[in-house]
Order: C-alpha cells, then structure tokens, then sequence
C-alpha cells in the first residue's frame, strides 16, 4: 500500500496515516460550521416559506421526500458506504465506478416505477402526477452525492464537506423563494428540494477524479465488486429496514390522513432533527473516517471512541432536544402561523425516538465499517420490528 504524500490534488492511499489531522474535536467543529450556516439559512427563512407555501404543498414534499429517502439508501447498492474502508486509492477508483453504475441502473427503474404508479396508482397518495417525476431525479443526485461524499470522508476533505453544506442550505431556500411563483406551487418546493441535493455534487467529483486517471480495467472492477459483494446482498437490505422505519410513518400518515397532516408530521421531524443536522452528521462523518482506519490499526481505540462519542452524543441530545419540544407549542405557532399549529403536538410525540436516533445513528456505521453486516442486518431488523 502506497504511503506517498498526495501531489497535484492525488490523494494519498492512506491519508489520515501520512498527513496531519486535527483532533476529533476540531474536525466535527470544520464540519458542523458548514452544516450548521446552511441550516442556519434555511431556519431564518422557514416562516416565510411556510406563508409561501402551504401545509398541502409541504405535504407533497414530505411524500416525494419519503419516499426519495427509501430508495436512495440502495441507489449505489451500498457500495458507497465501501468507498469509505477501500485500502487504496485504485480499489476506491474502482468502487467509485461500481456505484456510478448501480446508481445508473437504480435511477432508471425508480423512473420506470414512477411512471407505472403514474398509470396505476395503488396506494392513494394524493400528490399531483408531475411531482413522481421528482423522485428518479432525486435519488440519482443523492446518490451521487453520497457515494463523492463517502471518497472525501475517506479522505478526511473535511472543508469540501462543510462548503458543501453551505451551499447546499442556500441553493434550498433561494429556489423555495424564487419558485414560489410557478403555477404548481409544490412544483418550487420540489425544485428546491432536487437542486439542494445537486449542490455540492461537481465540486467534490472535481476533488475525487483530479489528478491523472488511471487506465480502466473492468475485469478489475468486477473483481471489485465481487470483493465487496456482502455490501449489496446483506449491507442493502438493512439499510432500507433502518430507514423505513423513519420515513415509512410519513407515507401512512398521508395515504391514510391527508397531505396537511403528514406536513405536520414532518416539520415536527424536520424541527426535531435539527440538533441531528447540526451535530450528529458533522460528528458521523469524521467518526466514520477515523474509524475506518482504527478498524484496520487499532481495534482498541476504536472501541474507546465509540464509547465517547455515545456518551458525548446521549448528553448533548438531551441538553438540546428536551428544550425543543418544550418550547415547541409556543414557537411554532408564533413563527410557522395557526396553519401549522399542530405540528407542535409531534414534535413532543416524537422527542423521545430522536434522543435515541440521535446517539445511535452518528455510530451506526461501525459495524459495517468493520465489515460485520450479518449482525448490521439483525440489529437493523429488530430495530424496524421495534
């Protein structure tokens, strides 16, 4: 393995191993500070958005966003989450190219399925036909961010991430704004929502595919893959059971309730996860990129850093998510109007689960950073079941 510095934007084989690296500390701080300004964005424009938009045309996205959310788990089959442990740079070139491919294929049959549900609707969601032709879109953008995301965490690029993040949170709001005016309303909100996720894509592509490109083989792709195959045929269907639990109540409560009720439902969720956005994914993206290389170094330590990190992450979720729901009833109806009045009762609901969800879900990488997915699989089961 290769332990030359990287020269003209080539990284190195192993990164964290040959160039400096801030504490954990001040590398979750890099990360949060994008994250936290592009959230920061979005939650200052919130009241106007919601007097642009109504709970009817955020109960569209809430269900385009569901749904998106399901299939985008699966879209690179999992092989992104293998781009984060690749011991090299030519096997993370390889896998990266694995998931353009799956994420290709994906993309294409979420569009055949949108179009099919188009023709034959089944389980009574009512949002608009053009809204469906969202979600392909979507799903293929998350999926190329997150497989360039996995190859810059892997890289420890912590300042591309956090400008990511940025950029992100204000191509959102400057699209929900400007797109307010189109005779579909939902229509800018489902705009918003896809170029929000586009944001970021080309800058961390530039980052990864820099430097001189190496010939391609693709019988060593396909070895590749092969190497790596537990990821799609045991890593994929735990990833859809661990995120279905979060995205599949949304869906029921709209096909069963109506639109303005699974809008409640996700600003309760989306005010709730916000400590989640802020902190929880600056601190799993860097506790994902040490330890992937614990995993391979010093099984110890890793194990010292998820107990730290838990305990870190049980206190902080409850010094910031307790105050939200108790102030909830009355923000929500001061900033959001009597529209949204009702959000507030979720939020109070659903506090305890997001304390949980956010301890576990920073550190629930480690087992399938450690390459462990039959236990990954069980415990994602149980937790759905649950």
């Amino acid at each position: 393995m290769s332990s030359q510095v990287a020269v003209q934007g080539v990284a190195c084989s192993t990164p964290a191993a040959v160039l400096p690296q801030p504490t954990f500390r001040n590398a979750v701080a890099i990360v949060a500070s994008g994250t936290s300004v592009g959230q920061c964005i979005q939650i200052v424009a919130m009241p106007l958005v919601a007097k642009l938009y109504g709970p009817t045309e955020f109960g569209v996205l809430a269900v385009i966003v569901a749904v998106v959310g399901i299939i985008q788990v699966i879209a690179a089959l999992r092989y992104d989450a293998a781009v984060l442990i690749a011991p090299s740079d030519e096997v993370e070139r390889d896998l990266l190219i694995v998931c353009l491919c799956c994420i290709a294929a994906v993309t294409a049959l979420t569009g055949i399925g949108a179009w099919a549900y188009m023709t034959y609707p089944i389980f009574g969601l009512q949002v608009p036909a053009h809204s469906l032709l969202y979600i392909p879109l979507c799903v293929g953008a998350i999926g190329l961010y997150n497989t360039f995301h996995s190859a810059a965490v892997r890289r420890q690029d912590l300042v591309a991430i956090a400008r990511t993040r940025m950029w992100q949170g204000g191509s959102t709001v400057g699209l929900q704004l400007a797109g307010a005016a189109l005779a579909h309303p939902s229509a800018g909100l489902l705009i918003a929502y896809l170029g929000g996720q586009c944001t970021g894509v080309l800058s961390l592509a530039r980052k990864v595919f820099s430097g001189p490109a190496p010939a391609i083989s693709w019988s060593r792709i396909r070895a590749t893959a092969l190497q790596f195959s537990d990821y799609p045929t045991i890593s994929a269907g735990s990833g859809l059971l661990n995120i279905a639990s979060l995205h599949v109540p949304g869906l029921a409560l709209a096909s069963f309730f109506g639109l303005e009720v699974a809008a409640w439902f996700s600003l309760g969720q989306r005010i709730l996860m916000l400590p989640l956005t802020f902190v929880g994914l600056a601190v799993a993206q860097v506790y994902n990129g040490r330890a992937a290389i614990m995993a391979r170094e010093d099984t110890a330590a890793l194990k010292t850093l998820f107990v730290k990190t838990s305990r870190g992450l049980f206190i902080t979720g409850c010094l910031t998510i307790i105050p939200v729901a108790c102030l909830a009833p009355y923000a929500v109806n001061i900033a959001m109007g009597p529209a949204w009045a009702e959000a507030a009762v979720y939020i109070v609901v659903l506090s305890p689960a997001l304390i949980a969800q956010f301890v576990v879900s920073p550190v629930s990488g480690t087992l399938a950073i450690k390459r462990r997915l039959g236990r990954q699989a069980a415990l994602d089961a149980v937790r759905h079941v649950a």
